[in-house]
């Protein structure tokens, strides 16, 4: 299960160990698809999910290509997810989905949204 707190917060770790990473997806967004600038695979939401659940790796599958609002439905949290954590997530993921740096993507978000969970 994943809590909410420690997504968040891994996005934001991988933001600081890689902020001019870039994603280059196949097509489009994909959570377990697509090279990254810094050599992983798969945009940044995806790849923080994985980490702080790999359990969660068929739903993130099924979803590879969904908004992270779609996603978060079907993701197990060990609390209900909200709003303000779905926006900013979503925010971070459409920035970078824009071809903007993770670093950009992450400040962007907290712009928009107020910085969740610092």
């Amino acid at each position: 299960m994943i809590n909410p707190e420690d997504l968040i917060r891994k996005v934001r770790e991988l933001a600081e160990n890689s902020p001019d990473c870039v994603y280059n997806g196949v097509t489009s967004c994909s959570y377990t698809q697509g090279e990254c600038s810094n050599g992983t695979v798969g945009c940044i939401m995806g790849q923080a999910v994985l980490a702080v659940d790999p359990s969660q790796l068929y739903m993130v599958k099924m979803y590879d290509t969904n908004s992270f609002h779609n996603l978060s439905l079907n993701l197990l949290f060990d609390r209900p997810i909200t709003e303000e954590e779905v926006k900013w997530c979503s925010n971070v993921q459409g920035i970078q989905d824009d071809g903007e740096c993770w670093k950009k993507a992450v400040d962007e978000a907290d712009g928009w949204n107020g910085e969740i969970n610092e």
